[in-house]
């Protein structure tokens, strides 16, 4: 497919790396898998059921959360398009400086102030060289 196309360009750039993929449908993993092989990571095997496709979880919340935290962490990140899980991960990249140039991602909703994302680079720059760590509830360190 069209959409399936990009993410091969993207991961194609990077044949020395390991692919992390986040999906909930199996039969991508099963078209990634038959692409990279050994090169693909997944948090879990989806299946592939009627009662999986009527059911409105399509995802255990941990594998959902271990699948954000490793798009979070990577080198370079490609996400869906219209996808809020995408715009997370692209914002908490962008909040702990994280971000890639080479990240390709559309925002759904798109921030109209750029200058507040450049300042959250900042301050995870900030964050990362030991300052203001939060203990609790208003306390800092």
């Amino acid at each position: 497919t069209p959409r399936t196309g990009s993410f091969f360009r993207f991961a194609d750039c990077y044949p020395a790396h390991a692919i992390f993929l986040a999906t909930d449908n199996a039969k991508t993993q099963e078209t990634f898998r038959a692409r990279y092989g050994g090169r693909l990571h997944v948090c879990s095997q989806m299946v592939q059921s009627e009662s999986h496709q009527r059911s409105l979880r399509k995802t255990p919340l941990r594998s959902a959360l271990l699948d954000l935290l490793a798009c979070v962490e990577s080198e370079v990140f490609k996400g869906s398009r219209y996808s809020s899980f995408s715009d997370v991960i692209m914002h908490l990249r962008i909040c702990q400086g994280r971000s890639n140039p080479n990240d390709e991602h559309v925002f759904v909703d798109p921030e109209p102030d750029f200058e507040l994302r450049r300042q959250r680079r900042g301050a995870g720059a900030f964050r990362r060289q030991g300052g203001l760590k939060l203990i609790g509830r208003g306390k800092t360190e």
